[in-house]
């Protein structure tokens, strides 16, 4: 029994031991992570918010530039449509000012060739190549309005005696003599003379409108 005794009081003594090795060990550990702890608080906000500030910052970086990638595609959007609808509209101004152009026709001067609400083509070639010969229609700014266009028939070019009357008037050189083809009801050349050459715009080619009426005009 006596060794069993013996055998007792070394186990007491080990555990003893042990026991304070254990609160030893225990009392490094809490006071080791007590000092990280104290460490983390002051570190750790301030690493953070420097995280913080840096992932706001970027978000900012990232908005602006992806609002100056939708406006950079708005701009050159707005500029290539600006610039086809420009292109566009100096096409068909050359073609309405040196090509042709669609004339709507307005009042009795004319009848019975033409009616009021008749629409022709007129081309502008001829005009810009002095190529005018007598019987042509031809639309022209009005010597007495020039704000106003007018539809007559040439009936003299540079050159030509006019009986206007009991007398005779030459056509002098840049005019040509105009009058309607219903003389009783136009004012021509007979009222306000030779017309310039400069003030004619362009010559009926033929009428599209009414369909029934449609057909090409010639120097008769």
């Amino acid at each position: 029994m006596s060794a069993h005794g013996s055998d007792s009081g070394a186990g007491c003594v080990g555990s003893y031991v042990a026991v304070h090795i254990a609160c030893y060990i225990e009392t490094l550990y809490l006071s080791h992570n007590f000092s990280l702890r104290a460490n983390n608080t002051k570190t750790y906000p301030k690493f953070q918010f420097g995280k913080k500030k840096l992932r706001s910052s970027a978000g900012i970086c990232e908005k602006m530039f992806s609002s100056w990638k939708v406006l950079k595609k708005l701009v050159t959007r707005g500029l290539i449509v600006t610039g086809y609808l420009g292109y566009t509209g100096c096409v068909i101004h050359c073609a309405q000012e040196y090509i042709a152009d669609v004339v709507i026709c307005q009042g009795p001067s004319m009848e019975p060739t033409l009616y009021s609400n008749d629409i022709m083509i007129t081309e502008h070639i001829s005009i810009l190549r002095r190529n005018i010969n007598k019987g042509d229609i031809i639309i022209c700014r009005s010597p007495s309005n020039p704000k106003e266009f007018i539809c007559k028939r040439v009936k003299g070019v540079p050159g030509d005696k006019i009986r206007k009357g009991f007398s005779s008037t030459v056509v002098p050189r840049g005019h040509v003599w105009l009058e309607g083809d219903n003389k009783n009801n136009s004012t021509d050349s007979r009222s306000y003379g030779p017309v310039p050459i400069g003030l004619l715009r362009s010559r009926a080619v033929c009428r599209i409108y009414p369909f029934e009426k449609a057909k090409m005009f010639s120097n008769s």
